[in-house]
């Protein structure tokens, strides 16, 4: 990731630079964490953690992640760790260290049950920054905000409702900054999916199976997705951005029509706020019987050809890519850096960037900006 410009910076962050010794700015990534922090009144040298109240033992998190925290902290071993599972606020739930010796230094920190560790009011750390940013997260020493925490290391990893596809809390591992492993990061990501996949484990049989497909198909298109049953809606993130809750019923009838009508590929709709939305569907089946649909969907921006029952193959395909370069063109498209994406798809960075030049040629484009005006300007193109 490239590091930002100093003069960029404001001056009490470009003397938070200086104060740490830091021969270049930070990290992009950390560098806005920086500022969102500056911009909340914070002060590197003032630490204050809020306290909101004891924490309820049966809560859900806390709960269907206890076993997952248990066998990790048994897998670590002697390696010098704190495991902390926090919720969507960033107060901490859970706290385990595999080492005695972290936890006075830990105490006197406030990372403890009970207390919050949100960004806007400690600053960039492990658990507040994964939730502020809505996804994984890595600090190391004196990229924190606050001076008190420059010498520990953490990365956070969001953990996100099944049915919803928002934060409903964060994995972080902390541990001393010169202990610091490039596999904490992935660590933590495969810790949180551990403890997403128990949050499943606890609906029902038929809620099990639309959960299992919803997050099948939401890795697979990595797109807005949405399931419909008869009496629940359930969108990720991405849908979330396009729809209201007043939407529920009208995206219920309009896919149920579409599968009765036997239309196949992208269909338009028009959702309640006169905002026009083509969506693709496709029967969830328990056995033989339809338990709900399940719906792609992609926005109308851009449009320039009259669409009705025809179908719309996102562009990434229509360029004749591999499955990873797709993956990795969405992302790269979405604005993710190249560290970014080897993160989120579990592949090195060296990949990403090869991967990359096979895309730029299949596109004829040489830069990643010319590769979103092309992704964006195909996007809802009828395919020949």
């Amino acid at each position: 990731m490239p590091n930002v410009d100093s003069s960029l910076l404001t001056r009490p962050l470009s003397d938070l630079v200086e104060s740490r010794g830091l021969r270049s700015s930070p990290r992009e990534q950390i560098s806005i964490s920086w500022r969102r922090s500056n911009d909340a009144g914070l002060d590197p040298q003032h630490h204050h953690v809020p306290w909101i109240d004891k924490v309820d033992p049966q809560a859900l998190l806390l709960r269907v992640s206890r076993p997952v925290v248990d066998e990790l902290v048994n897998d670590l071993g002697t390696v010098k760790m704190t495991v902390v599972v926090a919720d969507s606020h960033a107060q901490v739930l859970d706290r385990r260290e595999t080492d005695r010796a972290l936890t006075a230094p830990l105490d006197s920190l406030e990372f403890a049950p009970g207390f919050v560790f949100a960004e806007e009011s400690v600053g960039t750390n492990g658990v507040g920054s994964a939730i502020a940013e809505c996804k994984s997260f890595l600090v190391e020493g004196s990229e924190h905000f606050s001076d008190v925490f420059t010498g520990f290391a953490c990365a956070g990893a969001p953990i996100l409702n099944p049915k919803s596809g928002r934060i409903l809390g964060v994995l972080d591992l902390t541990c001393p900054a010169p202990d610091a492993h490039p596999l904490m990061l992935p660590t933590a990501l495969r810790v949180a999916r551990m403890i997403e996949q128990r949050l499943i484990d606890e609906s029902s049989v038929r809620e099990k199976l639309v959960l299992q497909q919803f997050l099948r198909k939401q890795r697979r298109v990595r797109g807005p997705v949405v399931f419909v049953g008869p009496r629940s809606m359930l969108s990720n993130a991405a849908a979330s951005r396009f729809l209201d809750p007043a939407d529920e019923e009208l995206l219920r009838d309009d896919a149920q029509r579409i599968v009765s009508e036997g239309r196949l590929g992208f269909q338009e709709i028009t959702l309640s706020t006169g905002r026009r939305l083509f969506i693709r569907c496709e029967k969830v089946l328990d056995g033989g019987d339809q338990i709900g649909i399940m719906l792609e969907l992609r926005a109308a921006a851009n449009l320039e050809v009259g669409l009705d029952d025809s179908t719309i193959r996102p562009s990434p395909q229509r360029a004749g890519l591999t499955e990873a370069e797709q993956g990795v063109a969405e992302l790269a498209v979405d604005g993710f850096t190249n560290k970014q994406i080897a993160e989120r798809l579990f592949i090195s960075a060296y990949t990403v960037d090869s991967h990359l030049r096979s895309i730029f040629k299949k596109f004829g484009v040489s830069s990643r900006l010319e590769l979103t005006r092309v992704v964006l300007a195909l996007q809802l193109v009828v395919p020949d």
